[in-house]
């Protein structure tokens, strides 16, 4: 079996809400990269004037054609909209208009979302922040399951309880079939709240009211 080298590619359209920008990512997935067991996937709050959504995606890097950047092309340096370069056939594919990405040390856009690009690949790579949507063994994480089965199934590697006592491996969890953990400090963490009749969930409901990137 061969085993693929994922690297992270770094993805800002500027969406306005969390729900906004895992609308995209879904757009990103089915259109682009399609199914890959071992991926990663999350979006992030990107701060500053203009607070947003972005996302940051594990990709196989020779399998989109990405290549390191060389001569004309130096590392680091904006590629425009047009310019020939695998991120800029990757724009192509979206045909989103104000598109920024960032892979490795190549940035392609707007400087402003080709810099969020950079910044949500940056922590992805590092493991440090990130709203997981695609992880490895999410699509097991449906029904209710014991803690122990959350853990032993998926990437998760701790649940901790919000508003109540640490959880026990053998504490029931109601996924709602909607997972979100996130990664803190080099670990992708669930948390979850009592849910009643002993119960745990996960904090994040399905479907929650819309709200602006700088409250997500």
């Amino acid at each position: 079996m061969t085993t693929r080298t994922m690297t992270v590619l770094g993805i800002d359209a500027g969406s306005t809400t969390v729900r906004a920008a895992e609308h995209l990512l879904q757009r990103v997935l089915g259109e682009v990269l399609g199914a890959a067991p071992e991926r990663f996937a999350c979006t992030h709050v990107v701060r500053g004037d203009h607070p947003h959504a972005a996302l940051s995606v594990t990709v196989d890097a020779a399998e989109l054609g990405l290549v390191e950047p060389v001569a004309p092309g130096a590392p680091g340096e904006l590629r425009e909209p047009g310019a020939d370069g695998g991120l800029a056939a990757l724009s192509n594919r979206l045909g989103i208009a104000e598109l920024g990405l960032a892979w490795q040390h190549e940035r392609y856009g707007p400087p402003s979302l080709a810099a969020g690009a950079a910044f949500t690949a940056g922590e992805l790579a590092a493991r440090s922040t990130g709203r997981a949507v695609v992880f490895p063994g999410v699509d097991a994480l449906v029904g209710t399951l014991t803690v122990r089965e959350v853990l032993a199934r998926s990437a998760v590697d701790e649940i901790v309880v919000v508003g109540g006592p640490p959880a026990t491996l053998d504490d029931a969890v109601d996924t709602r079939d909607f997972v979100r953990p996130e990664w803190r400090d080099g670990r992708l963490v669930l948390a979850v709240t009592p849910a009643g009749g002993g119960v745990l969930a996960p904090f994040e409901v399905p479907n929650p009211t819309a709200c602006c990137a700088d409250h997500a």
